[in-house]
């Protein structure tokens, strides 16, 4: 039981070093990450995997942050429920300075996830 749902991180090869995904998991607010990961977006450092990773991480947790269940982040896939669908974060360009988003085998980037999923009022974004 629960609402479990994965962010899915794959870092950019900079160093020619292959790396596993990053599993950042959800055991009760998998629905809601796409709103998660699009408020992430909005706070900027996509062009750094290493801090737009933290961040996302920090915008999952933000509400129960010394919790020790619902969240976790893993080297292998974590239970996932069908209804939920994963999202893949990725980077290419130079040195991975540019993210792109992969749901459901659609391709996005900043822009157009911010665009299909962002549920945030508009008067809230208005100067960001």
């Amino acid at each position: 039981m629960g609402d479990r749902n994965t962010i899915v991180i794959h870092e950019p090869d900079a160093y020619n070093v292959e790396t596993n995904p990053l599993y950042l998991y959800s055991h009760w607010m998998g629905q809601h990450l796409d709103q998660v990961v699009c408020d992430a977006l909005r706070k900027g450092r996509t062009n750094d995997p290493a801090y737009f990773t933290r961040i996302v991480f920090s915008t999952m947790v933000q509400d129960d942050i010394h919790g020790t269940t619902s969240f976790g982040i893993a080297q292998t896939p974590q239970d996932h429920d069908s209804y939920n669908h994963m999202i893949h974060v990725k980077w290419h360009g130079d040195w991975g300075s540019e993210i792109y988003l992969v749901r459901d085998g659609k391709t996005y980037s900043k822009e157009g996830f911010l665009l299909a999923f962002d549920k945030t009022p508009k008067e809230e974004t208005a100067n960001l």
